[in-house]
């Protein structure tokens, strides 16, 4: 053991240490009664001397951090504000990480908000942080490789008995498109069209610009719509 001060940190500091080919252990026995051996202790914790690695649980750490525990218990918490996030192990379920509390888990990158959150009534977002669904995803959908995608939009509908509003896409290879408008007079949504196109009665249509919801009937002014086009890839 050394004690002693860092001039490059300015700190004074406490050295626990051992060659490499000895471990430092960190370790238990039974209370009320004296260890008479070896066998007597528990290592709780254990730094390997020839590769550093810290196990918890373990004497072999196969890691820079090796956590083993019993058989479905929780294993790396971290806890802030009532908010208990840990890491789960279960031989029958599978490996998890999420909340032991009543919280919301997310994924996030590059310090920035979650890109994929999972609600506690279990609805997951992805580029949402409330999704309303089992899956609400802001942003196109890909099936990847000359699969289908899809584009959603929203807005608010005209004053007037047509929406239009840009699609972006090349209408060529539209598909279809799906539109649904809220009536708040009545509070619920209503679907304005069909899984395809030329449908004497469907209430949406696309040019080679343009989405257009006709929206002529009573209270259907000023609402809200949401659309999704399905178009293919390439």
């Amino acid at each position: 053991m050394d004690l002693g001060y860092s001039a490059a940190t300015t700190r004074f500091r406490t050295r626990i240490f051992a060659d490499a080919a000895a471990d430092i252990s960190f370790s238990t026995f039974s209370h009320g009664s004296l260890p008479t051996g070896q066998s007597a202790f528990t290592d709780d914790l254990v730094i390997r001397g020839d590769s550093g690695n810290v196990g918890i649980g373990t004497t072999a750490p196969a890691s820079l951090l090796d956590v083993t525990t019993a058989n479905n218990v929780s294993g790396i918490r971290h806890t802030a504000n009532g908010v208990v996030v840990s890491t789960w192990a279960d031989s029958a379920r599978g490996g998890f990480i999420g909340t032991l509390s009543n919280n919301d888990f997310g994924i996030y990158t590059n310090s920035g908000g979650a890109q994929l959150t999972v609600k506690t009534n279990g609805n997951v977002g992805i580029g949402t942080t409330a999704p309303s669904y089992s899956l609400s995803v802001s942003g196109d959908i890909s099936t990847g490789g000359g699969g289908i995608k899809w584009k959603r939009f929203n807005g608010t509908t005209s004053i007037t008995a047509r929406t239009t509003f840009a699609h972006g896409l090349d209408a060529t290879k539209i598909i279809s498109v799906q539109c649904n408008l809220y009536v708040s007079s009545d509070g619920y949504y209503y679907n304005m069209t069909y899984w395809s196109s030329g449908l004497v009665d469907s209430r949406t249509r696309w040019s080679s610009t343009n989405i257009n919801i006709m929206n002529d009937y009573a209270n259907s002014f000023n609402q809200t719509y949401r659309c999704i086009a399905r178009y293919t890839r390439g």
